[in-house]
């Protein structure tokens, strides 16, 4: 097994503007939507939980 260490440079790759406010904005609609679908669940058991109940 080769254990040689590369030393070529490493080009540092920095995303345009435009991109990262689309990677943000993709983070925030689904942490969003993540909640909601978190909100939904809790709502379905409590749900079932009172038609169990009555």
């Amino acid at each position: 097994m080769d254990l040689t260490i590369l030393s070529e440079t490493f080009e540092v790759h920095v995303l345009p503007e435009a991109e990262l406010e689309r990677l943000e904005l993709l983070a925030l609609a689904s942490a969003a939507l993540i909640a909601h679908a978190e909100r939904v669940e809790a709502l379905e058991r409590e749900a079932d939980a009172e038609r169990r109940a009555a």
